[in-house]
């Protein structure tokens, strides 16, 4: 940026004000960081874990630098370092260490194992296992990464946040879908993964609450279909819901609520540069007609976009001891769409308990969603509507008008006013449950049975009253009878897993086995 002749002046006068620096500091100063850098020595040593076992790629800082080294395949390392500094050794699995050099030029560390990071889970399907022992490329995300968002679809709240897996949401409809994708589209006809909502297979996460999610794991390659078959093809996201916790019942309140409103509008002609646009065009094409100008000018975007409010409650209640814990929410969910005609609404109900009655573990989960939502299907439709079209009508039956052959020289329809008059409204109810038994045979064997159901009814609601609009493209513009559709579709899945796994360590080795079966049935009715 060029300065002005005043602001140069400005600054060159202050640079005349900056005090010289004492020479003798200054000295002083290169003396001091001499000799430091004189003191500096070559450290060297061996990184071991507890057993004696070298540790190769280890990390090691000197401690407020950038500078530093690695392990090599004999656990050995070399570095210089100011004798009185403080060395950093990191590595995945074991504990962090701090080591002051103290003058030293040999130091041997040994690093302790992290037995919290060692022996975190992962869900990878009909079993856990822990992160030291994962082998397949699985995606991990906390349900507290996801639940601090206010969304409307949870599928939504996925995005940017696990690697390879691409989220895509189908447009700003309020409560709208959001596709998923793991590692690309890999099919031309379905490339949505298999969603396991607490063991039960579900077609999607949309009417969850994000609230409830304890996890996500996401598998990602091919492993995936040992366990679920092809329907993994595409991947599989497995959602666990929460069970509470040990200790005294915990309550909890969230209120949260916020505003979206359009990022960008588009610069549409006004009224009187529409009439001079059609004039011209008239004349272009000789057609001897007269385009009128009666000084309207609707700015119909402005009428049709709008900020909407968002707001989001929930209630919990959460706890338990050793031998059960419960789990119980509500949620309500409204979002009013920035587009006319547009309005979205969700309740969540929720219900997981856990029981252990000896060597039994016995685990369900319920869970009941309605969603409304309220769709504007004409907004940006063949363009825009025109300019010099009137905001109502009242002589016309609906109060709107639209392009008229006789009087504009053009067709067309007045799609605000198309938004305003319909009602197109989409129910669905989710109903979605299952109850796990799980006994303990002992020596690292167990039998587990998993009897699922998810129930999904779609009501779908369209009324249009009589109105006229315009002569001229009279499909659309002019409804002589009420219209009324309505709609029915209802899905009934059913599954029952028994399964048997064998879960042991012998030596530093682990066994992972699992053998059952899979009976899953669909029935499907629309109407």
């Amino acid at each position: 940026m060029k300065l002005s002749d005043s602001k140069l002046w400005n600054r060159l006068s202050a640079m005349d004000k900056v005090p010289i620096p004492d020479l003798k500091v200054f000295g002083a100063t290169l003396s001091l960081v001499f000799l430091t850098f004189c003191v500096n020595a070559q450290i060297s040593g061996t990184v071991t874990d507890d057993t004696g076992e070298a540790l190769i790629g280890v990390n090691i800082l000197v401690k407020g630098t950038s500078s530093g080294t690695v392990t090599d395949f004999d656990g050995t390392y070399s570095l210089d370092a100011p004798s009185d500094a403080t060395l950093v050794y990191s590595y995945t699995g074991y504990s962090q260490q701090e080591i002051a050099v103290d003058g030293r030029n040999t130091i041997d560390v040994v690093l302790a194992s992290d037995t919290e990071v060692l022996d975190e889970v992962v869900v990878i399907g009909y079993g856990v296992v822990r992160k030291s022992d994962l082998t397949g490329s699985v995606a991990s995300l906390d349900g507290g990464d996801i639940s601090s968002l206010v969304v409307g679809n949870p599928t939504s709240a996925l995005q940017g946040k696990l690697s390879g897996v691409q989220v895509e949401n189908n447009g700003g409809q309020p409560g709208g879908d959001a596709n998923v994708f793991v590692r690309g589209v890999s099919s031309f006809t379905n490339s949505f993964p298999l969603y396991v909502i607490d063991g039960t297979f579900a077609e999607n996460m949309n009417f969850i609450n994000p609230k409830d999610i304890e996890s996500i794991e996401v598998l990602k390659d091919a492993s995936a279909a040992a366990i679920y078959g092809s329907r993994a093809a595409n991947g599989v996201v497995l959602i666990t819901t929460k069970r509470g916790s040990d200790g005294a019942p915990k309550l909890s309140f969230d209120i949260r609520g916020g505003m979206e409103a359009p990022s960008k509008y588009l610069d549409y002609l006004n009224g009187s540069e529409f009439v001079q646009y059609r004039r011209q065009l008239e004349e272009n094409d000789g057609t001897g007609f007269v385009f009128p100008d009666e000084g309207i000018d609707t700015d119909w975007q402005d009428l049709s976009l709008n900020p909407g409010a968002i707001q989001d409650y929930g209630v919990s209640v959460s706890g338990g001891g050793e031998d059960a814990k419960y789990f119980i929410s509500g949620n309500y969910y409204d979002q009013d769409g920035i587009l006319v005609g547009s309005d979205f609404n969700r309740v969540n109900l929720r219900a997981n308990s856990q029981f252990n009655v000896g060597r039994l573990t016995i685990s369900e989960s319920l869970s009941f969603a309605q969603s409304k939502l309220q769709e504007n299907n004409w907004f940006g439709f063949d363009g825009a509507t025109a300019p010099i079209l009137r905001e109502s009508a009242p002589e016309n039956e609906g109060g709107f008008e639209a392009p008229s052959f006789d009087k504009h020289n053009f067709g067309g329809f007045n799609d605000y006013a198309l938004a305003v008059l319909e009602e197109n409204l989409l129910t669905t109810r989710n109903l979605l449950g299952n109850v796990n038994f799980k006994y303990d045979l002992g020596g690292g064997l167990s039998a587990k049975l998993n009897l699922g159901a998810d129930y999904r009814n779609d009501y779908s609601f369209y009324f249009a009253p009589t109105f006229f609009m315009s002569s001229s493209d009279p499909v659309i513009n002019t409804n002589q009878q009420n219209d009324l559709t309505e709609g029915r579709a209802e899905t009934f899945l059913t599954l029952i897993e028994p399964t048997v796994s064998y879960n042991n360590d012998i030596g530093k080795s682990r066994i992972d086995a699992v053998v059952g079966l899979t009976q899953q049935k669909i029935d499907f009715k629309n109407l």
